[in-house]
């Protein structure tokens, strides 16, 4: 869902030509990459992060 976001608000951006949604997005992206590169997963993914406490780490990593 959070990726999702990101991609919308590229292709939003990338479609007004608004570069302050495309830097939005890529800025989600890549803190989610992060995340889980630093081993922040949910069950799912292995991890114990729930999707309150995965979602509060992608917003630190922005």
């Amino acid at each position: 869902m959070i990726l999702s976001a990101a991609w919308m608000l590229r292709w939003y951006g990338e479609k007004t030509g608004s570069s302050n949604y495309v830097t939005a997005g890529i800025a989600i992206d890549n803190a989610v990459i992060n995340a889980l590169s630093q081993g922040i997963h949910t069950p799912d993914l292995g991890g114990s992060y729930t999707t309150e406490s995965f979602t509060l780490a992608i917003i630190k990593l922005i």
